[in-house]
């Protein structure tokens, strides 16, 4: 018997379709109403950005000594210490001393501060201990206390002033916290820490730059630093790029680099230090980044190529002897209504201004 062929005609075929299509519509509104509601999906705990994560250094924050009213001197143990409404201070110790303990309270105020010079004559020290409330060491602290080996810097120290342990040929150990924030010019030098340092660029503390090691010419810092204390061995240098991220060039931070022609400065740099630049010789002309607000006393000294000199709008406060022993000063530049160009219009510099236009 023969299969009889139906056709469906085409009418019936587009109702079909339809049909189809519209089921499937009713499907998708379906699930969309009754379908529970989507899960947002949050990242982990551990994957959360947190405002932490932000923040570009991890260096714990420490805080520098307060301002604080002098109230009276004493005699604490082997210790002279000054002492202020808000803290002690020692200013001395017994220069017998091979084992110091600095205590961490005096008259019930927290110890904050080791004074200028005040181990410098304990030639005989071996080992100290820091306490925990200390934020400032001073100019010259330790000087020249050569039996000293190794010293555990406490992790609320904020400053290390200058020279602090310079001359302490035996010190080959230090333990210093990332929260450090000022080191003064020179305050390991001449030690075993710095000598026998390998790294090119040595920087410690909350990214301060205390000493070069390589082989000079066109330098370039690291992005990591965030203040030059110094650049000692400096002489091979031709010329350096200081990047942007820097904030501060310190006191004496480029003295004696004789060979340097020529320094880029960017507006991340703030404050210019006390004698910067003294015996650049080899500078002929300096501009100032957009950002500085301070040049410190005698920044270019005995700069004996030194003819011209940028001094932007930003500069709120100009120390004294800007050119002490410098003679080759033919232009200043200087913002018209500017305190520079108020500073130097009252100084024997007064022929020398240029004052630009905005």
């Amino acid at each position: 018997m023969a299969k009889v062929k139906r056709k469906i005609s085409k009418k019936v075929r587009l109702s079909l379709i339809l049909a189809a299509v519209l089921l499937v519509a009713v499907g998708i509104v379906l699930w969309i109403v009754l379908a529970p509601p989507a899960t947002t999906m949050t990242p982990l705990e551990d994957d959360k950005p947190s405002t932490e994560d932000k923040v570009e250094s991890s260096a714990p924050k420490t805080v520098p000594l307060p301002e604080s009213k002098f109230v009276s001197s004493g005699k604490h143990g082997g210790f002279s210490y000054d002492l202020y409404e808000d803290y002690a201070a020692i200013t001395s110790a017994d220069s017998t001393v091979t084992d110091a303990e600095v205590p961490d309270k005096i008259e019930d105020k927290p110890v904050m501060e080791i004074g200028d010079n005040a181990f410098s004559s304990c030639t005989l020290l071996e080992s100290v201990k820091l306490p925990d409330t200390l934020r400032r060491i001073g100019e010259a602290c330790f000087y020249g206390c050569g039996h000293l080996e190794e010293i555990s810097l406490p992790d609320s120290l904020h400053e290390i002033d200058s020279y602090a342990f310079a001359n302490c040929k035996s010190l080959q150990k230090v333990d210093l916290s990332d929260g450090v924030e000022i080191i003064g010019a020179y305050a390991f030098d001449e030690t075993k820490f710095l000598l026998d340092a390998t790294d090119e660029f040595v920087i410690v503390g909350n990214g301060i730059l205390i000493a070069y090691k390589g082989e000079g010419g066109s330098l370039t810092l690291p992005s990591d630093v965030k203040k030059i204390a110094s650049l000692s061995l400096c002489e091979t240098i031709t010329s350096l790029y200081v990047p942007n991220g820097v904030t501060e060039i310190g006191d004496w931070a480029l003295a004696g680099c004789s060979n340097i022609a020529s320094i880029s400065i960017p507006a991340s740099v703030t404050r210019i230090g006390e004698a910067a630049f003294s015996g650049c010789s080899m500078l002929t002309g300096v501009r100032l980044g957009d950002g500085v607000t301070e040049v410190g006393a005698r920044a270019f000294s005995f700069c004996d190529n030194l003819t011209d000199v940028n001094y932007p709008k930003s500069v709120k406060s100009i120390g004294d002897e800007q050119f002490a022993n410098t003679t080759t000063i033919q232009k200043i530049h200087v913002a018209p209504g500017s305190a520079a160009e108020k500073y130097f219009l009252e100084s024997e510099y007064k022929p020398f201004i240029v004052a630009e236009t905005e």
